[in-house]
């Protein structure tokens, strides 16, 4: 048996039917030029034809009279995999609309906790010879990051490498040690972390107390300015996408052009798209809305699954009208941030991140996430899949859209991935509680228009937006918007 870490569990603990805790991915492909009409049905068949044989895919939650209050994961040689692995096809004509809705729906479902908590969906009929391959799994399990690299094991820059094994087939690499089965393992591995957290805790309060001082808007104090806003309103069920797609050479050049970081004007247009959004809503707080921005941490020698992250509070300032004014101030926040974050040890940081999840666990559990301030507004993550196309079993992958996770009083998350030369936008909403969400797509390409004009950045020519979904023509934007509607 493996023991979920205290921030695997607070994830598993916030389960419920209005707060789905998993994470997911829609793949994009084009079918290879030589592919028949049975090329997805042989597809799905072979890739049923291998075993479930490596975690987290074949981890359950294992049952017995502590199992709510310490979870543990158990290997298990029962995976139903025609249940896991599904195989459907889209209405015609299969547009951008058509995938939005089935994949809203797919992501609005909970995962079924008594199975191993995945789902993997291979979908046909896209126009234009294209299919795709929509993906989840409990962010107990797996975070952001760690489901990335699972995926890209799966893909390849060959375009003709053929036959690639699936994630849940592949061999574990070879620093992995899989948990031990003795009876008293639990107890000393419990043992083992309560150790080394205890040598932190003196370390977390020195790093906490520089933080404040060298970084007093920032840390765990910002945790509770966040305003009240239109975002952090009752969530149902139901779950909303929709995804602009932007070139990466954009943000370059404007990175470049002030010094600062790619994730600084990527925070920095989510800011000044959220402005607009909530100007034409006529609901802006006057206060900056707070993001938490996970950072990914390294994973440790031998982990599989799981969580494996920090976080950052940054103000997006929402407040400024003036764009190249909010990207020098969330330059200079994150710029502290990272310090902060830096300077701290592995076993600091955990304690650091689940002082972090402590309130927000407290209040999901508890259901009093809306009567209390929002801890913070929403979540923007940014994670690089891959500079360069990657291929599976012939086909090209067009496109990567990352669906997130919501909690209560958190209506909205926005995670940007970055794939080949594009970056992707990505909003995961409450279908109830953020209205036309795909105007807040579209509006993530005004604002980066607009901080290029404010910085004299005028010939962007070259560095256009594109569209990575194929809508008809007359439904065509000056950037793409695919609505879960």
């Amino acid at each position: 048996m493996k023991r979920l870490s205290l921030l695997d569990a607070c994830m598993l603990h916030m389960e419920s039917v209005e707060t789905p805790m998993h994470v997911g991915v829609l793949l994009n492909f084009k079918l290879p030029a030589k592919a028949g009409p049975d090329y997805l049905s042989q597809l799905v068949a072979r890739l049923r034809s291998y075993p479930v044989a490596r975690p987290p895919f074949n981890h359950v939650l294992a049952q017995g009279l502590f199992s709510r209050i310490a979870p543990s994961w158990e290997i298990t040689q029962d995976v139903d995999l025609d249940y896991h692995l599904r195989h459907s096809a889209l209405p015609r004509p299969g547009g951008e609309r058509e995938l939005g809705m089935l994949i809203s729906r797919l992501h609005s479902h909970p995962l079924d906790l008594s199975r191993p908590p995945w789902e993997c969906h291979v979908i046909e009929g896209l126009e234009n010879r294209r299919f795709a391959i929509y993906f989840k799994g409990h962010h107990a399990a797996i975070d952001g990051m760690g489901g990335l690299r699972l995926l890209k094991s799966w893909l390849s820059e060959d375009a003709g490498l053929l036959n690639q094994p699936p994630p849940w087939a592949m061999p574990l690499p070879v620093n992995v040690r899989l948990p031990s089965q003795g009876p008293l393992a639990p107890l000393q591995q419990w043992l083992g972390r309560a150790k080394s957290q205890l040598k932190a805790l003196p370390e977390l309060y020195r790093s906490l107390a520089r933080a404040a001082q060298e970084y007093p808007n920032g840390s765990i104090h910002a945790l509770f300015k966040a305003p009240h806003s239109t975002l952090n309103a009752n969530i149902g069920g139901q779950r909303r996408f929709a995804t602009q797609n932007l070139r990466l050479a954009r943000f370059k050049k404007i990175a470049e052009h002030v010094g600062a970081s790619v994730n600084d004007v990527v925070l920095a247009v989510v800011g000044g798209a959220l402005r607009r959004y909530l100007l034409e809503l006529e609901a802006l707080p006057r206060q900056s809305l707070v993001s938490m921005v996970p950072v990914a941490l390294r994973p440790q020698r031998g982990r599989v699954g799981g969580n494996s992250m920090s976080g950052l509070i940054v103000d997006l300032e929402t407040q400024m009208a003036d764009p190249s004014a909010r990207l020098t101030a969330i330059n200079t926040s994150t710029l502290a941030g990272k310090r902060h974050v830096q300077r701290m040890s592995r076993a600091a940081l955990a304690q650091y991140s689940l002082l972090l999840m402590a309130p927000l666990t407290l209040s999901q559990v508890t259901r009093a996430a809306t009567r209390l301030p929002p801890l913070f507004n929403l979540i923007v993550s940014n994670v690089q899949a891959s500079k360069h196309k990657l291929y599976f079993d012939g086909a090209e992958l067009e496109g990567m859209f990352p669906l997130s996770v919501l909690f209560r009083g958190q209506a909205l998350n926005v995670t940007v991935l970055g794939y080949a030369d594009t970056l992707t936008f990505s909003f995961t909403a409450c279908r109830g509680a953020v209205p036309s969400v795909q105007r807040l797509a579209v509006h993530a390409g005004d604002a980066l228009g607009e901080l290029e004009q404010a910085l004299g950045i005028t010939d962007t020519s070259s560095l256009r937006v594109v569209s990575i979904h194929s809508a008809p023509r007359a439904r065509q934007r000056r950037a793409t918007a695919t609505d879960g509607t």
